[in-house]
């Protein structure tokens, strides 16, 4: 089994979490934008929780 993303339902959004995966997916000029600047990966930090 494996998910399928709609391009019509990922419209006007730039980053979208895989389903049922560990990817994400960006978003083309979210992507340009980052190698432009010299990014070439990021890293997600653990969230902030309010107590």
């Amino acid at each position: 089994m494996s998910a399928a993303l709609s391009a019509a339902k990922l419209e006007g959004h730039t980053v979208v979490p895989g389903p049922l995966t560990s990817y994400t997916y960006l978003a083309e000029p979210v992507l340009k934008a980052m190698e432009q600047r010299g990014l070439t990966g990021y890293s997600i930090g653990k969230r902030h929780r309010p107590q």
